[in-house]
Protein backbone atom coordinates (compact mmCIF):
# COMPACT_ATOMS: atom_id res chain seq x y z
CA UNK A 1 0.00 0.00 0.00
CA UNK A 2 1.38 3.41 -1.00
CA UNK A 3 2.24 5.89 1.74
CA UNK A 4 0.59 9.29 2.08
CA UNK A 5 2.91 12.00 0.75
CA UNK A 6 0.63 15.04 1.21
CA UNK A 7 -2.24 15.55 3.62
CA UNK A 8 -4.56 18.54 3.81
CA UNK A 9 -6.39 18.93 7.12
CA UNK A 10 -9.33 21.33 7.62
CA UNK A 11 -7.74 23.92 5.34
CA UNK A 12 -9.26 27.38 4.98
CA UNK A 13 -7.46 29.74 2.61
CA UNK A 14 -7.93 32.70 0.31
CA UNK A 15 -6.63 36.17 -0.42
CA UNK A 16 -6.64 39.43 1.59
CA UNK A 17 -8.79 37.98 4.39
CA UNK A 18 -11.39 36.66 1.95
CA UNK A 19 -11.98 32.98 2.65
CA UNK A 20 -12.34 31.00 -0.58
CA UNK A 21 -11.53 27.49 0.66
CA UNK A 22 -13.57 26.14 3.56
CA UNK A 23 -12.34 23.29 5.75
CA UNK A 24 -10.83 21.15 2.99
CA UNK A 25 -9.41 17.76 3.92
CA UNK A 26 -7.89 15.14 1.62
CA UNK A 27 -4.70 13.16 1.08
CA UNK A 28 -2.38 12.33 -1.81
CA UNK A 29 -0.58 8.99 -1.96
CA UNK A 30 2.88 8.37 -3.34
CA UNK A 31 2.71 7.69 -7.10
CA UNK A 32 -0.96 8.69 -7.21
CA UNK A 33 -2.59 10.96 -9.78
CA UNK A 34 -5.31 12.89 -7.97
CA UNK A 35 -7.80 14.90 -10.01
CA UNK A 36 -9.53 18.03 -8.76
CA UNK A 37 -12.53 19.09 -10.82
CA UNK A 38 -14.94 21.98 -10.51
CA UNK A 39 -16.41 24.89 -12.39
CA UNK A 40 -14.66 28.25 -12.67
CA UNK A 41 -14.61 29.95 -9.26
CA UNK A 42 -14.91 26.72 -7.27
CA UNK A 43 -11.53 27.26 -5.57
CA UNK A 44 -9.39 24.79 -7.53
CA UNK A 45 -6.58 27.23 -8.33
CA UNK A 46 -6.71 28.75 -4.84
CA UNK A 47 -6.05 25.27 -3.46
CA UNK A 48 -3.01 24.90 -5.72
CA UNK A 49 -1.83 28.36 -4.67
CA UNK A 50 -2.29 27.57 -0.97
CA UNK A 51 -0.13 24.45 -1.24
CA UNK A 52 2.59 26.44 -3.05
CA UNK A 53 2.42 29.58 -0.85
CA UNK A 54 0.70 31.89 -3.33
CA UNK A 55 -2.49 32.15 -1.25
CA UNK A 56 -3.06 32.97 2.42
CA UNK A 57 -3.70 30.09 4.81
CA UNK A 58 -6.09 31.03 7.63
CA UNK A 59 -6.75 27.71 9.33
CA UNK A 60 -5.77 24.06 9.06
CA UNK A 61 -2.65 22.14 8.17
CA UNK A 62 -0.70 20.98 5.13
CA UNK A 63 1.48 17.96 5.89
CA UNK A 64 4.28 16.88 3.55
CA UNK A 65 5.58 13.45 4.52
CA UNK A 66 4.01 13.99 7.94
CA UNK A 67 5.53 17.43 8.59
CA UNK A 68 3.39 20.57 8.79
CA UNK A 69 4.58 22.98 6.07
CA UNK A 70 1.95 25.71 6.42
CA UNK A 71 4.15 28.52 7.73
CA UNK A 72 7.82 27.69 7.06
CA UNK A 73 10.83 29.98 7.35
CA UNK A 74 12.13 31.32 4.02
CA UNK A 75 14.95 28.78 3.65
CA UNK A 76 12.63 25.90 4.53
CA UNK A 77 10.06 27.22 2.03
CA UNK A 78 12.73 27.10 -0.69
CA UNK A 79 13.43 23.46 0.19
CA UNK A 80 9.73 22.57 0.14
CA UNK A 81 9.36 24.15 -3.30
CA UNK A 82 12.02 21.74 -4.49
CA UNK A 83 9.67 18.89 -3.58
CA UNK A 84 6.37 20.47 -4.70
CA UNK A 85 6.24 22.17 -8.09
CA UNK A 86 3.34 23.76 -9.96
CA UNK A 87 2.75 24.06 -13.71
CA UNK A 88 0.15 26.69 -14.62
CA UNK A 89 -2.46 27.04 -17.36
CA UNK A 90 -0.79 29.79 -19.39
CA UNK A 91 2.71 28.47 -19.96
CA UNK A 92 3.56 31.64 -21.89
CA UNK A 93 3.36 33.83 -18.78
CA UNK A 94 5.66 31.55 -16.78
CA UNK A 95 8.55 32.17 -19.19
CA UNK A 96 10.82 35.20 -19.33
CA UNK A 97 10.56 36.11 -23.04
CA UNK A 98 14.18 37.27 -23.11
CA UNK A 99 15.54 33.95 -21.83
CA UNK A 100 16.44 31.10 -24.14
CA UNK A 101 15.06 27.69 -23.22
CA UNK A 102 18.53 26.52 -22.20
CA UNK A 103 18.61 29.28 -19.55
CA UNK A 104 15.13 28.41 -18.31
CA UNK A 105 16.06 24.76 -17.77
CA UNK A 106 19.50 25.63 -16.39
CA UNK A 107 18.16 27.96 -13.69
CA UNK A 108 16.96 25.29 -11.21
CA UNK A 109 20.01 23.12 -11.94
CA UNK A 110 22.25 26.02 -10.92
CA UNK A 111 20.16 27.09 -7.93
CA UNK A 112 19.58 23.69 -6.37
CA UNK A 113 22.49 21.56 -7.54
CA UNK A 114 25.34 23.96 -8.43
CA UNK A 115 26.15 22.00 -11.57
CA UNK A 116 28.91 23.07 -13.94
CA UNK A 117 28.19 24.33 -17.46
CA UNK A 118 29.00 21.03 -19.17
CA UNK A 119 26.93 19.08 -16.64
CA UNK A 120 23.98 21.45 -17.10
CA UNK A 121 23.94 20.99 -20.87
CA UNK A 122 24.15 17.22 -20.55
CA UNK A 123 21.33 17.16 -18.00
CA UNK A 124 19.22 19.57 -20.10
CA UNK A 125 19.46 17.31 -23.15
CA UNK A 126 18.57 14.31 -21.00
CA UNK A 127 15.49 16.14 -19.66
CA UNK A 128 14.40 17.19 -23.15
CA UNK A 129 14.63 13.58 -24.29
CA UNK A 130 12.39 12.58 -21.38
CA UNK A 131 9.61 14.88 -22.62
CA UNK A 132 10.08 14.09 -26.31
CA UNK A 133 11.85 17.27 -27.45
CA UNK A 134 14.99 17.72 -29.55
CA UNK A 135 18.26 19.32 -28.42
CA UNK A 136 17.86 22.27 -30.82
CA UNK A 137 14.99 23.56 -28.64
CA UNK A 138 17.64 24.81 -26.18
CA UNK A 139 18.62 27.71 -28.44
CA UNK A 140 15.06 28.93 -28.99
CA UNK A 141 13.01 31.56 -27.18
CA UNK A 142 9.56 30.83 -25.68
CA UNK A 143 7.72 32.73 -28.44
CA UNK A 144 9.25 30.34 -30.99
CA UNK A 145 7.58 27.32 -29.37
CA UNK A 146 4.05 25.98 -29.66
CA UNK A 147 1.77 25.79 -26.62
CA UNK A 148 2.36 22.05 -26.34
CA UNK A 149 6.14 22.50 -26.52
CA UNK A 150 6.03 25.18 -23.80
CA UNK A 151 4.07 22.87 -21.50
CA UNK A 152 6.63 20.12 -22.10
CA UNK A 153 9.40 22.56 -21.17
CA UNK A 154 7.49 23.53 -18.01
CA UNK A 155 7.32 19.83 -17.11
CA UNK A 156 11.06 19.59 -17.81
CA UNK A 157 11.76 22.28 -15.21
CA UNK A 158 9.81 20.37 -12.55
CA UNK A 159 11.75 17.23 -13.47
CA UNK A 160 15.04 19.15 -13.27
CA UNK A 161 14.29 20.03 -9.65
CA UNK A 162 13.40 16.38 -9.02
CA UNK A 163 10.05 17.28 -7.49
CA UNK A 164 8.06 14.61 -5.67
CA UNK A 165 4.71 16.27 -6.35
CA UNK A 166 3.72 18.16 -9.49
CA UNK A 167 0.56 20.27 -9.38
CA UNK A 168 -0.88 20.76 -12.87
CA UNK A 169 -3.34 23.68 -12.91
CA UNK A 170 -5.43 23.55 -16.11
CA UNK A 171 -2.26 22.87 -18.11
CA UNK A 172 -4.07 21.35 -21.11
CA UNK A 173 -7.04 23.72 -21.34
CA UNK A 174 -5.45 25.98 -23.99
CA UNK A 175 -4.28 23.06 -26.15
CA UNK A 176 -6.12 21.28 -28.94
CA UNK A 177 -7.41 17.77 -28.29
CA UNK A 178 -4.56 15.88 -29.98
CA UNK A 179 -1.92 17.82 -28.01
CA UNK A 180 -3.93 17.33 -24.80
CA UNK A 181 -3.75 13.57 -25.30
CA UNK A 182 0.01 13.74 -25.88
CA UNK A 183 0.55 15.71 -22.65
CA UNK A 184 -1.69 13.31 -20.68
CA UNK A 185 0.23 10.32 -22.06
CA UNK A 186 3.53 12.02 -21.17
CA UNK A 187 2.42 12.72 -17.59
CA UNK A 188 1.38 9.09 -17.12
CA UNK A 189 4.68 7.80 -18.51
CA UNK A 190 6.80 10.17 -16.41
CA UNK A 191 4.76 9.41 -13.31
CA UNK A 192 5.50 5.71 -13.64
CA UNK A 193 9.18 6.12 -14.50
CA UNK A 194 10.01 8.87 -11.99
CA UNK A 195 7.65 7.75 -9.20
CA UNK A 196 5.84 11.10 -9.21
CA UNK A 197 2.63 12.14 -7.49
CA UNK A 198 0.34 14.55 -9.31
CA UNK A 199 -2.50 16.86 -8.42
CA UNK A 200 -4.24 17.48 -11.75
CA UNK A 201 -6.67 20.40 -11.71
CA UNK A 202 -9.23 20.84 -14.48
CA UNK A 203 -12.81 21.78 -15.28
CA UNK A 204 -12.92 18.84 -17.73
CA UNK A 205 -14.12 15.77 -15.85
CA UNK A 206 -13.81 13.56 -18.96
CA UNK A 207 -10.12 14.39 -19.34
CA UNK A 208 -9.48 13.91 -15.63
CA UNK A 209 -11.21 10.52 -15.63
CA UNK A 210 -8.76 9.30 -18.30
CA UNK A 211 -5.70 10.31 -16.29
CA UNK A 212 -6.46 10.18 -12.58
CA UNK A 213 -6.81 7.44 -9.99
CA UNK A 214 -9.20 9.42 -7.79
CA UNK A 215 -11.21 12.59 -8.37
CA UNK A 216 -12.22 15.28 -5.87
CA UNK A 217 -15.19 17.43 -6.86
CA UNK A 218 -15.06 21.05 -5.69
CA UNK A 219 -18.04 23.37 -5.43
CA UNK A 220 -18.07 26.84 -3.85
CA UNK A 221 -14.77 26.34 -2.04
CA UNK A 222 -15.58 22.92 -0.62
CA UNK A 223 -14.90 19.30 -1.57
CA UNK A 224 -18.36 17.85 -2.06
CA UNK A 225 -17.50 14.38 -3.35
CA UNK A 226 -14.54 12.02 -3.74
CA UNK A 227 -14.66 9.15 -6.21
CA UNK A 228 -12.40 6.70 -7.95
CA UNK A 229 -12.31 7.39 -11.69
CA UNK A 230 -13.91 4.00 -12.28
CA UNK A 231 -16.84 4.92 -10.01
CA UNK A 232 -18.02 8.17 -11.63
CA UNK A 233 -21.39 6.69 -12.55
CA UNK A 234 -22.02 6.22 -8.83
CA UNK A 235 -21.80 9.98 -8.19
CA UNK A 236 -24.35 11.29 -5.69
CA UNK A 237 -23.76 15.05 -5.44
CA UNK A 238 -25.79 17.14 -7.85
CA UNK A 239 -22.76 19.13 -9.01
CA UNK A 240 -20.83 15.98 -9.91
CA UNK A 241 -23.84 14.85 -11.91
CA UNK A 242 -23.96 18.24 -13.67
CA UNK A 243 -20.29 17.97 -14.61
CA UNK A 244 -20.81 14.44 -15.91
CA UNK A 245 -23.93 15.41 -17.86
CA UNK A 246 -21.98 18.14 -19.65
CA UNK A 247 -19.63 15.59 -21.25
CA UNK A 248 -21.22 12.14 -20.91
CA UNK A 249 -24.66 10.71 -21.56
CA UNK A 250 -25.77 9.49 -18.14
Amino acid sequence: MEKTILEIQDLSAGYHQKHILKNLSFSLKENEILGIVGESGSGKSTLANAITYFADIYEGHILFRGKDICHPASEEKRNIRKHIQMIIQNSKTSFNPSMKIKEYIAEPLKNFYQLKKEEIRKKSIELLNMVGLEENILERYPKQLSGGQRQRIAITRALAIQADIIICDEITSALDVSIQKQIISLLKELGQKQKLSYIFISHDIALVSELCDRILIMYQGEIVETLKSSELKQAKHFHTKELLASVFKI
